[in-house]
């Protein structure tokens, strides 16, 4: 697809078509894990790759994502039941068993993550069924559901995520260039519905004023980040 891409648009002046929507991003993401990556650039590529448990709204609540619901049944438990039919980009449905292998990630002591921290007073996740999933805490915590704002990952997936990236977002993950650009495909199979647009191309150019360049020129369709003053 990807290769596809660059030839068509080679023969109109533009490096890909017009329904590929090219970005200026100003830096390199560091893991396409979301269990991992906690800088700005990897933030951003994870919600086009993936979808979390529950989401903040503009109020700042958390609502419910990839769980249909979340319930608080006593002070140390929380029941999180997924919605059904959400499928990874190779197919597989999303249960439990990915929603478990993602939290448990933070539980294992040979997991490396800047976002472990965040996870200290989870005492364990567990599947009840399919679609529903128990985590319980050591101590109660009101604030523990922003935790649960995590991108699900595929059970037994490992360090392999940092470059090669699973997930259920709108967007799948095509190439990477290091220090150059990030190459994904609309998911035509999302919950949600397909996007729009036939992709995405990420171009990494962190001078402020080159990404103001490219944008006059034609070369990039937006900015993500606002030109310094």
């Amino acid at each position: 697809m990807a290769a596809a891409l660059i030839l068509a648009g080679c023969s109109q002046g533009r490096m890909y078509p017009d329904d590929v929507i090219v970005v200026a991003m100003a830096n390199t993401p560091l893991s396409f894990d979301p269990r991992v990556g906690s800088d700005e650039a990897s933030q951003k590529i994870h919600q086009l790759l993936y979808n979390d448990l529950v989401q903040i709204d503009d109020q700042l609540r958390v609502v419910p994502e990839v769980a249909e619901t979340l319930t608080n049944p006593d002070p140390l438990t929380y029941i999180a039941t997924l919605r059904r039919g959400v499928r990874f980009h190779d197919g597989r449905e999303l249960t439990s068993a990915d929603v478990v292998h993602t939290f448990q990630s933070f539980l294992n002591p040979d997991f490396l993550s800047p976002k472990k921290g965040a996870y200290r007073l989870l005492a364990s996740v567990r599947a009840i069924d399919a679609y529903t999933v128990e985590f319980k805490l050591k101590e109660p915590f009101g604030s523990f559901p922003i935790n649960l704002v995590m991108g699900i990952v595929p059970a037994g997936s490992g360090t392999e995520m940092a470059r090669q990236p699973v997930g259920t977002g709108p967007y799948r993950f095509v190439s990477y260039a290091a220090d150059d650009r990030v190459v994904l495909d609309a998911n035509a199979d999302y919950y949600e519905g397909a996007p729009a647009n036939a992709g995405l191309v990420l171009k990494m150019v962190p001078d402020d004023t080159m990404r103001g360049l490219e944008l006059r020129k034609g070369s990039v369709d937006l900015i993500v980040n606002d030109l310094a003053p």
